[in-house]
Protein backbone atom coordinates (compact mmCIF):
# COMPACT_ATOMS: atom_id res chain seq x y z
CA UNK A 1 0.00 0.00 0.00
CA UNK A 2 1.68 3.13 -0.78
CA UNK A 3 1.15 6.50 1.15
CA UNK A 4 -1.47 7.41 -1.46
CA UNK A 5 -3.89 4.95 -0.89
CA UNK A 6 -4.10 5.28 2.82
CA UNK A 7 -5.06 8.80 2.62
CA UNK A 8 -7.92 8.31 0.22
CA UNK A 9 -9.04 5.05 2.66
CA UNK A 10 -9.38 7.58 6.04
CA UNK A 11 -11.01 9.97 3.89
CA UNK A 12 -13.82 7.49 2.38
CA UNK A 13 -13.68 6.41 5.94
CA UNK A 14 -14.85 9.32 6.97
CA UNK A 15 -17.16 9.84 4.83
CA UNK A 16 -18.90 6.70 4.68
CA UNK A 17 -19.30 7.45 8.46
CA UNK A 18 -21.09 10.73 7.79
CA UNK A 19 -23.01 9.53 5.66
CA UNK A 20 -23.88 6.58 7.99
CA UNK A 21 -25.05 9.42 10.45
CA UNK A 22 -27.32 11.36 7.86
CA UNK A 23 -29.10 8.31 6.96
CA UNK A 24 -30.18 7.62 10.45
CA UNK A 25 -31.01 11.47 11.21
CA UNK A 26 -33.40 11.64 8.27
CA UNK A 27 -34.85 7.92 9.13
CA UNK A 28 -35.62 9.63 12.66
CA UNK A 29 -36.83 12.57 11.20
CA UNK A 30 -38.88 10.44 9.04
CA UNK A 31 -40.44 8.60 12.69
CA UNK A 32 -41.59 11.82 13.92
CA UNK A 33 -42.75 13.35 11.59
CA UNK A 34 -46.22 12.33 11.44
CA UNK A 35 -49.01 14.62 11.56
CA UNK A 36 -52.63 13.89 12.80
CA UNK A 37 -55.96 16.04 12.39
CA UNK A 38 -59.37 15.54 12.57
CA UNK A 39 -61.87 16.61 9.88
CA UNK A 40 -65.60 16.94 9.82
CA UNK A 41 -67.83 15.64 7.00
CA UNK A 42 -71.00 14.11 5.71
CA UNK A 43 -71.82 10.36 3.80
CA UNK A 44 -72.20 10.79 0.19
CA UNK A 45 -75.69 9.26 -0.03
CA UNK A 46 -78.79 9.95 1.79
CA UNK A 47 -79.19 10.60 4.93
CA UNK A 48 -76.33 12.82 5.02
CA UNK A 49 -75.39 12.43 8.33
CA UNK A 50 -72.29 14.13 9.50
CA UNK A 51 -68.87 12.64 10.76
CA UNK A 52 -65.63 12.68 11.81
CA UNK A 53 -62.52 11.69 10.49
CA UNK A 54 -58.85 11.33 11.35
CA UNK A 55 -56.19 11.70 8.56
CA UNK A 56 -52.52 11.28 9.41
CA UNK A 57 -49.57 11.65 7.27
CA UNK A 58 -45.87 12.63 7.11
CA UNK A 59 -45.65 15.97 5.14
CA UNK A 60 -42.20 16.11 2.77
CA UNK A 61 -42.19 12.31 2.94
CA UNK A 62 -41.12 12.10 -0.82
CA UNK A 63 -38.23 14.37 -0.22
CA UNK A 64 -36.97 11.91 2.59
CA UNK A 65 -37.17 9.26 0.67
CA UNK A 66 -35.29 10.35 -2.47
CA UNK A 67 -32.73 11.94 -0.01
CA UNK A 68 -32.22 8.43 1.89
CA UNK A 69 -32.00 6.93 -1.27
CA UNK A 70 -29.13 9.17 -3.03
CA UNK A 71 -27.41 8.76 -0.05
CA UNK A 72 -27.60 5.18 0.39
CA UNK A 73 -26.24 4.92 -3.23
CA UNK A 74 -23.55 7.42 -2.53
CA UNK A 75 -22.26 4.96 0.35
CA UNK A 76 -22.56 1.84 -1.61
Amino acid sequence: MTKEILKQYRFYKKRISVLNRKIENLQREEDESVVKDTVQGSHKEFPYTMGHTTISGCPGLWETHSELRELREVRA
